[in-house]
């Protein structure tokens, strides 16, 4: 595989390693299955078929609404892309005019939700369906420009508002009012709970451990002010490094150790968490935060954390990156 298809942009080196021999992800490729039925490869990745793989995954979604539109059973879709990363354009959608993976994979991504939500209101169920979309988190700035990017600090892997807050769009056509921008909270776990609220399945849900969402349908269906949850615990891994209450904001991971124990921000205020206000904001809002703190390790305590597995096993095969060529000018100086 050549460097310079990585992404599909000939111009731009990225890496050496994606490809059907040395691709970073140890799945074997893309796989099919049912309950009850082994799993099917279906084709070994390639960097051909990956820049190609969310057009056709939307097209199994759509396959899958449409088999399904008639039946009295309700269904469920969790249509997962894999962009926007930092490889992976699809040839069709290459010509924009920014020149990044991160634009084409926005182009093509809006145009499979597009043809998603239009796939309902041609069947004439939008009315009955609930669509959540959400981005991942954090912005790639190892790769940039071809990993995203926030006007808020921090990327992927931090809990700075850059890294964790994403945006959000609930569309169920006659249910939800258009045109919304609430202020309200919500955390990615609030989906289990609300999904399973507005489906009427909350006596399902098991009542012997922590559940971390929140039934947050109120806020969906009724607007600003209803949403049941006015904190955030924010976790690096297995590490507590913030805490949001309300608008105020205790990272516990300063960017200045030597200056601030931890800092304070009022994220109303200053989303971009530049002013740290231990004086103010931390006087009133520390020792409540600290209390939070407190009680969320005791918790922790009687319901201990899962044990964090990594998303993927060792490579098994070494990374020999090309060595850089050596150049010899074609005309030189006879001194």
């Amino acid at each position: 595989m050549k460097d310079d298809d990585i992404g599909g942009f000939t111009q731009r080196t990225l890496m050496h390693s994606p490809g059907s021999e040395g691709f970073p992800y140890d799945t074997g490729g893309v796989m099919r299955a049912k309950k009850g039925e082994e799993p099917q490869l279906v084709y070994e990745y390639s960097m051909e078929k990956y820049n190609t793989y969310d057009t056709e995954v939307a097209d199994h979604v759509i396959e899958f609404i449409t088999q399904r539109a008639d039946s009295d059973q309700p269904f469920f879709v969790n249509f997962w892309g894999k962009g926007n990363h930092f490889w992976g354009a699809h040839p069709d959608f290459r010509d924009t005019p920014a020149e990044t993976n991160t634009a084409a994979q926005m182009v093509e991504h809006d145009y499979n939700v597009g043809r998603v939500l239009k796939t309902l209101t041609d069947l004439g169920i939008a009315e009955n369906t609930l669509v959540v979309w959400s981005s991942d988190n954090g912005p790639m700035y190892t790769v940039h420009p071809h990993g995203g990017y926030s006007l808020l600090q921090g990327g992927k892997g931090e809990t700075r508002e850059g890294g964790i807050r994403v945006p959000a769009i609930a569309w169920w056509p006659g249910m939800i009012d258009p045109g919304q921008d609430p202020l309200d909270l919500i955390q990615i776990t609030d989906f289990f709970t609300t999904w399973a609220g507005v489906a009427g399945v909350m006596s399902e849900v098991p009542g012997d451990r922590v559940i971390d969402g929140v039934d947050q349908s109120g806020l969906f269906l009724l607007g600003e002010g209803k949403g049941r949850r006015d904190y955030v615990f924010h976790y690096n891994r297995t590490k507590l490094e913030a805490v949001r209450k309300d608008q105020v904001k205790l990272n516990l991971k300063p960017r200045n150790p030597d200056f601030h124990f931890y800092e304070v921000f009022n994220i109303y205020h200053d989303p971009a968490e530049r002013f740290p206000n231990e004086a103010r904001n931390g006087i009133w809002a520390g020792p409540g935060m600290t209390k939070m703190i407190q009680e969320h390790l005791l918790l922790i305590e009687r319901y201990p954390h899962r044990p964090v597995q990594s998303y993927y096993r060792d490579f098994d095969t070494s990374f020999d990156p090309q060595r850089t060529p050596v150049y010899k000018p074609k005309m030189t100086v006879n001194w």
